[in-house]
């Protein structure tokens, strides 16, 4: 759909959970394309699974750019963390959290550089139909007085042989 939500992100999560907890893939590639500004979308290829920590760390970084953040990451005290219950669990469950977000990060970005590309076309296609009008417009406007000239002409010429 145009406006999804991320329930809608669900099915596509859990089939590739699914496949990859029962050893079907290897690893979990998505390509989309990635939108840089509004002239600008690329297509990229990311790995969402398995996690790699690296590429974890890297996403939350750039998330948590602003100056903001970081000023409140310096400030804080670091703490440790009481895990009850079982790791495993905690851990297929951040798991399946963290693929649904990234899944719908890239639906969101797929999304938004298919509207900018489509009002780019719309703009091109303005300018483009202005500029037909334009070059018509010339056009009528050498053959309306093209036949006025010639009107002209006859007229002149019916007079001179009148007289």
């Amino acid at each position: 759909p145009n406006n999804f939500a991320l329930s809608d992100v669900d099915p596509i999560t859990k089939i590739v959970l699914k496949g990859y907890t029962e050893k079907e893939y290897d690893k979990v590639f998505v390509i989309y394309t990635d939108y840089i500004s509004a002239l600008t979308q690329k297509p990229s290829t990311k790995q969402i699974l398995p996690i790699n920590k690296i590429e974890l760390k890297k996403l939350i970084d750039e998330l948590d750019d602003t100056e903001d953040t970081k000023d409140r990451i310096k400030k804080a005290k670091p703490q440790e963390y009481l895990i009850e219950g079982d790791l495993n669990k905690l851990a297929g469950f951040l798991a399946e959290k963290i693929t649904a977000m990234q899944i719908y990060q890239m639906l969101l970005e797929s999304n938004a550089s298919e509207q900018s590309a489509r009002m780019m076309a719309m703009k091109n296609a303005s300018e483009a139909s202005g500029e037909m009008i334009d070059d018509l417009t010339l056009v009528f406007n050498k053959a309306r007085q093209s036949n006025i000239t010639r009107e002209i002409s006859e007229i002149s010429a019916g007079m001179a042989a009148a007289e």
